[in-house]
């Protein structure tokens, strides 16, 4: 049977809307509006794989420019951010089935029309096997409001629309952009890819970003007195919280000290938790985005291990399920990572 009454589910009652043109102006309001209906279902004998690979093209005129937004160095003294998250190498996926490192970032602009634009970004970076440093991010998620609707009450989650991006890096730290479905159809009936970060969009995204959920989700991340917020799980306060009493970086911090890594290393890995714009830089991202504007690279599930003997069962993005091996398919996009080399670890940075 195929998993579309889980979307069906999550997505019944949406509104019908058009792209506000100051929120969404790189997107067809007629289209919108139709891809919303679309959201509605039925899903049942429908092809998901197509729809989610349809509705990531559709969104990333957007995307990407609000992607862009974040990592403007203008935007910098504007940009909030916060470490949501952190999960060990090895680890079991936390609550958002993500691992490593979570910093999410936040983006608020008031437009000529008095709309406010939000744009929420949860950057996945990895913790290395080997340093236990940070790699550069491989998964990027983005939120973005494209309707002007009543702030922070349920169903204002519904004014925004979700996309993920993986993000394979190289010898020289650069970086393919690479996109999933969490869907695989098989010419009659869906099925799930085998996938270490089972994340695509809208589907997975909107299963957890729906009042519902967030309102379970959001409990770790709400202040004394707070009124939840629908429109995001990370909710205001938590950004107002010292870096040094949030969850990623106590985590973090508790898992170095856990394993016995030196205090030279902690002390320089908390000096560059404390500074989290120069820390947490995605370096040619804004042109990156650029140049994949009009490109779409969809990458299937994850391999088996034994497949390939070169791979070690402790190397980066190797994991076990149901007593199979596979490793993530973002480790495959540049042949020879982790048998040839190594990526760089950028947290803590490396002293010249």
């Amino acid at each position: 049977m195929g998993c579309g009454w889980l979307v069906a589910f999550f997505m019944w009652g949406l509104p019908a809307f058009s792209g506000n043109a100051g929120l969404a102006p790189h997107l067809n309001p007629e289209k919108l509006a139709g891809w919303i209906k679309d959201l509605e279902g039925p899903f049942r004998g429908k092809n998901l794989e197509a729809f989610e690979e349809s509705y990531q093209k559709f969104v990333q005129a957007q995307t990407y420019r609000d992607l862009q937004s974040v990592y403007d160095p203008a935007n910098r003294a504007k940009l909030q951010i916060a470490y949501a998250t952190f999960v060990p190498h090895g680890g079991s996926p936390g609550h958002d089935l993500g691992y490593g490192f979570h910093v999410v970032k936040r983006l608020e602009l008031t437009l000529p029309n008095g709309a406010v634009k939000v744009i929420d970004v949860n950057e996945q970076w990895p913790e290395s096997g080997i340093t236990h440093g940070l790699l550069f991010p491989d998964e990027i998620r983005i939120k973005t409001r494209v309707r002007d609707g009543e702030r922070d009450v349920p169903g204002s989650e519904r004014d925004f629309l979700f996309d993920s991006i993986r993000l394979a890096w190289d010898d020289q730290n650069g970086f393919e952009i690479a996109r999933q479905t969490r869907y695989r159809w098989d010419g009659e009936k869906n099925k799930m890819r085998q996938l270490r970060v089972p994340v695509s969009a809208p589907i997975s995204c909107l299963g957890c970003h729906h009042t519902s959920t967030i309102k379970t989700l959001s409990q770790p991340y709400l202040g004394a007195g707070e009124t939840m917020s629908s429109e995001a799980v990370v909710q205001r306060s938590f950004f107002k919280k010292p870096l040094a009493e949030q969850h990623g970086y106590r985590d973090y911090v508790a898992h170095l000290e856990a394993i016995g890594m030196e205090a030279e290393f902690i002390a320089k890995v908390k000096r560059d938790l404390e500074d989290p714009h120069t820390a947490f830089a995605v370096p040619g991202i804004v042109e990156k985005l650029e140049q994949e504007m009009a490109a779409f690279s969809f990458g299937q599930g994850d391999q088996p291990l034994e497949a390939n003997a070169f791979y070690d069962k402790d190397s980066q993005g190797a994991y076990q399920k149901k007593g199979q091996w596979f490793l993530d398919f973002i480790e495959e996009i540049h042949e020879g990572k982790y048998r040839w080399w190594n990526p760089t670890t950028v947290v803590p940075r490396s002293q010249k």
